[in-house]
């Protein structure tokens, strides 16, 4: 979403390609636009080296790019663009209203109001804004705008990392949007999403396409993926994952989900007290845990469903259960990456 990246050609021809760097995988995918419908033309990807990626930071970007580099010539991607994302703490957002203004001057007083609240040195931070929508109170017309900010080293680590692996970074974006991108068949609404990946979890809300509500969980799914590796030996298992997810001994471990959740949404309505969540859509490797909808649903009482991210996407033939049951668990990130411009 940063917009200091160009638009390659790459999206004239109707494709895209997705990179999420997580910190138990990478992956990448492409995707094609064929009227209608997009096909899933290649994907693939590979462990992450233990430290290397921390809640979303990139902490080794040469040798993880090395490893991106042979990814990425085993997909035939080598040479394109792409599309990648930021995520973790070192995501900051805000909703910020201002007088209606010609749009340099609206990020110029932007940019400068973020001093007073922005987390991180204003010099250390890679900024950008969108115009929402305009309006007119007493007070007179107002612009409401998007406001996102990350370290900008974050920025600059993700920069090499394509660099050296021979691609290139065509875009940044944050995760929720990305994923939105993915639930745009379903239109409108207040759409609450819960992402639980190995080693951190974001929940964020929309209300239409205008983000509302976004925030960092201190929970991680780590526990139950070192408890697969126990049952499996070296080479995991997804049944495995799944397996140690059931076992009501780890369910305390959820219950810390739970209370991290409740006050997520106690803030939320705290911020939008009329405007209420109707459901929460859940997807990343956590979802694997068979325990996971009923306990949501029974403590927080709102329906739980899954993000159902490639039920509109044209698959390969003879594709296996075993890789559709991945892409379906590891790769609704990287899906909705791949789908900027062409939904």
């Amino acid at each position: 979403m940063l917009a200091k990246f160009k638009k390659p050609k790459l999206f004239t021809k109707r494709t895209g390609i997705g990179l999420d760097i997580g910190s138990r995988k990478i992956k990448m995918l492409e995707l094609k636009r064929d009227n209608n419908c997009l096909h899933l033309l290649k994907y693939g990807s590979i462990s992450t080296a233990a430290g290397a990626v921390e809640a979303g930071c990139i902490l080794e970007p040469e040798s993880l790019g090395k490893e991106v580099g042979e990814l990425s010539v085993r997909l035939g991607f080598k040479g394109k663009g792409l599309v990648s994302v930021i995520s973790g703490p070192q995501v900051y957002i805000r909703n910020i209203i201002m007088p209606s203004m010609k749009k340099q001057e609206l990020k110029e007083a932007v940019l400068f109001q973020a001093t007073s609240f922005l987390p991180i040195p204003f010099e250390e931070a890679a900024m950008d804004i969108f115009p929402l929508r305009e309006f007119e109170d007493e007070q007179g017309k107002k612009t409401e705008v998007f406001f996102v900010a990350v370290r900008r080293q974050q920025v600059e680590n993700l920069e090499l990392l394509c660099r050296i692996a021979g691609l290139k970074l065509a875009a940044v974006e944050i995760e929720p949007l990305a994923i939105l991108r993915l639930n745009r068949f379903k239109k409108g609404g207040i759409k609450a999403f819960l992402s639980m990946g190995a080693s951190r979890s974001c929940f964020f809300v929309f209300q239409d396409e205008i983000l509302l509500f976004y925030r960092t969980l201190p929970f991680a799914c780590t526990p139950f993926y070192h408890s697969a590796d126990l049952i499996g030996g070296d080479n995991y298992s997804d049944t495995a994952v799944t397996e140690a997810g059931q076992d009501r001994k780890y369910e305390y471990i959820l219950r810390d989900l739970v209370v991290e959740l409740n006050r997520s949404i106690e803030y939320y309505n705290m911020q939008y007290p009329g405007i209420s969540l109707e459901s929460i859509i859940v997807y990343g490797g956590g979802t694997r845990l068979g325990s996971l909808y009923g306990i949501l649903e029974g403590a927080l009482g709102y329906k739980v469903e899954s993000l159902e991210a490639f039920s509109n996407i044209v698959f390969p033939e003879k594709l296996s259960e075993t890789a559709i049951e991945e892409l379906k668990y590891d790769f609704p990130l990287a899906l909705g990456l791949a789908a900027r411009n062409l939904i």
